[in-house]
């Protein structure tokens, strides 16, 4: 975009004076802003076409859902159905057994013939409960299984309305490094974008979840529900599964050093590990608590050597 002076110092090389000038100027000035508003529409066009992609994606995911429950309800009834054959195969066995008692019935004393129907009883109660038990263990995984369902449906739902209720400003951030060395660095600047960005709540734990891969992106989908919409709930699982713990972030803070980094970097990585170091060993932020908790540290180091 040229100045107006840049313009002026143009049309008089131009040999442009008085009104010719000033037409020349604003002749330039309306160019410019009509290719501004050009640009703009471009980028909005292009904007635009990613929120239609993006829709699509989330329908086709939803359509893959919903397909799935389908056939989870198809194996539960294919189980009922043969578990009924089951029982259908083993009455007529039984069936078939009393018809042969009846043949030898007249031979056996009254006794017997109670001790064989206690067994027959027995038998039938045997059946029916290895049914009953067999119904339960179906019925208990295909509640788990439709939990699960439920939950990614909810899951994909809300990232869909969070996807369609932000607007987004400035760049985005790129997918996180499965890398344990660097999920530390990476939840914290995805934090200080967060702020900027002023997400909040259950948004700032959604839009994580879409830019996590590998383990990470697993820790977040074994989470229950109400944990993964928990931004500091699903943060302490990240750092768990990656044993960034509090002894491995006081190890990282003293063995830092300064490799291939200039000196303000150096400074604000060596923070970063300090702060998470804090925060893993629960230190009040206030003079007393850090002094107590580097005085303990210090008396530990000793004691260890």
């Amino acid at each position: 975009m040229s100045s107006l002076k840049d313009i002026v110092e143009l049309g008089k090389q131009f040999g442009y004076e008085g009104e010719t000038l000033r037409k020349f100027v604003q002749e330039e000035l309306a160019r410019e802003r009509d290719q501004r508003f050009k640009e703009r529409d471009v980028e909005r066009d292009k904007t635009e076409m990613q929120i239609a992609f993006e829709r699509e994606k989330l329908e086709l995911e939803r359509e893959k859902i919903v397909f799935k429950g389908k056939k989870i309800e198809l194996k539960k009834q294919a189980s009922i159905e043969k578990i009924d054959l089951e029982q259908q195969a083993s009455r007529e066995r039984i069936e078939l057994e009393k018809q042969a008692e009846k043949e030898t019935i007249g031979l056996v004393r009254d006794a017997e013939r109670e001790r064989i129907e206690q067994v027959r009883e027995l038998e039938e109660r045997k059946l029916e409960g290895d049914k009953q038990s067999k119904l339960e263990t179906i019925e208990l995984e295909n509640i788990n299984m439709e939990k699960e369902h439920k939950r990614k449906c909810e899951l994909l739902e809300a990232t869909k309305d969070g996807q369609q209720d932000s607007k987004f400003k400035g760049p985005k951030l790129p997918n996180s490094d499965d890398n344990e060395d660097n999920l530390d660095s990476y939840l914290h600047t995805f934090e200080l974008y967060a702020t900027i960005q002023k997400w909040q709540g259950d948004n700032c734990s959604l839009i994580l979840s879409a830019l996590l891969k590998g383990q990470a992106l697993d820790v977040f989908s074994r989470l229950p529900v109400n944990d993964a919409l928990n931004n500091d709930t699903l943060k302490e699982a990240l750092l768990k599964r990656y044993e960034l713990t509090e002894q491995g972030f006081r190890k990282k803070f003293k063995s830092s050093k300064p490799k291939k980094v200039t000196f303000a970097q150096f400074i604000c990585r060596t923070g970063n590990y300090f702060q998470w170091w804090i925060e893993c060993g629960k230190v009040q932020k206030t003079f007393e608590g850090l002094t107590d908790f580097l005085l303990r540290d210090q008396l530990l180091d000793i004691w260890g050597r």
